[in-house]
């Protein structure tokens, strides 16, 4: 069965500094490789190498979360058994973690702090998952008293370096209450794209489950290419200085060249997007703190959510397909293998 890796939290209002063992030994990993391919006659590591994950949830346990909590609750099994039923991993190589934090202040950067010096296991797919319907301080929110994080943790910074670890950050908006805030969403987009994940919206808490489990499919099947190219993409970008662009192309061509075939995890827009909200998104990711990017970003003078999911009309879709490789896909095998070998910084990346 699945297993939990360091976790959990104390005290009223305040995360545990340390993290706690919770008694249980680190699981024992399967092994389900298979024989290796090659590639540009070089011997290259299998797909199914990538045969172990860490799952951990960042989970605010105040009033309002209530709902979700119960949902990640009751999702961890059926999680389990779609990552085990869609992949070659075991589900004794699967381990689920868990942050608890409470809302006084949000704690969500101290959170994530703690989720970048937990006891990942090095050579799995790593996954952080914040689950939250509220922005972190100092992002120019109304009423804030805070210009950055009380605890001097800015979330750019810890973004950064979960990119140049190998750890992918996904957030779960509980919505509609995230997007009444001014910048909360376009925040955690430009958060997430950072390390190479995404931000999806979820308006029904019992819907939890797919989204963790199509997001971690996908992350896996990313984490098994980047074995598989990352030696060659750092070469030419480092190596050979060939632009990223360039190499990205080329890996997208190799990939449908070879029939390779990807799952995508698909959760339909909820959200009124326009070239503001771009820009806001890429002031955010190009700012080297939280103070910094706040003056940079633009008011938006309408619903961050279309009407018909915030007055909870409808649901967004959610499906897990199987396709051709996609170009932005190829696009995050490259990113994220170029940000492993980097210094990542605001202004982009240094070969370490």
């Amino acid at each position: 069965m699945f297993s939990y890796f360091k976790s959990l939290s104390k005290g009223k209002g305040k995360r545990a500094s340390v993290v706690q063992q919770d008694g249980a030994a680190t699981p024992k990993r399967s092994s389900t490789s298979k024989p290796s391919a090659s590639q540009d006659g070089k011997d290259i590591s299998p797909l199914q190498d990538a045969s172990q994950i860490d799952i951990l949830f960042l989970q605010d346990t105040t009033g309002s979360q209530g709902p979700y909590i119960e949902a990640a609750k009751s999702a961890i099994k059926s999680i389990c058994k779609k990552i085990t039923a869609s992949t070659s991993i075991a589900p004794e190589a699967i381990r689920f973690g868990l942050i608890a934090f409470r809302d006084h202040p949000p704690q969500d950067n101290t959170a994530l702090a703690e989720g970048l010096n937990m006891g990942w296991e090095e050579n799995a797919t790593k996954m952080v998952v914040l689950i939250t319907d509220a922005p972190p301080h100092g992002i120019g929110e109304a009423g804030d008293g805070f210009d950055a994080s009380p605890d001097q943790n800015d979330p750019l910074d810890i973004a950064r370096q979960m990119a140049e670890r190998g750890i992918t950050l996904f957030v779960v908006a509980c919505e509609p209450e995230l997007s009444g805030y001014r910048n909360a969403v376009d925040f955690y987009t430009a958060l997430t794209e950072i390390t190479g994940g995404k931000m999806f919206p979820l308006t029904m808490a019992d819907r939890l489950g797919d989204y963790i489990a199509g997001t971690a499919v996908e992350t896996i099947e990313t984490e098994k290419l980047i074995s598989e190219y990352k030696a060659s993409i750092v070469e030419d970008v480092y190596g050979q200085s060939r632009p990223l662009e360039e190499v990205m192309e080329e890996v997208h061509n190799k990939l449908k060249e070879r029939g390779v075939k990807m799952n995508k995890m698909e959760v339909e827009n909820v959200y009124n997007t326009s070239a503001t909200t771009e820009d806001n998104v890429a002031n955010w990711k190009k700012a080297v703190r939280v103070g910094d990017g706040k003056g940079k970003v633009a008011d938006v003078d309408y619903p961050r959510m279309q009407e018909e999911y915030s007055s909870g009309a409808r649901a967004p879709t959610v499906a897990l397909t199987e396709g051709t490789v996609e170009y932005a896909q190829a696009k995050r095998v490259v990113m994220q293998s170029v940000m492993r070998s980097s210094k990542v910084t605001a202004s982009g990346m240094v070969k370490r």
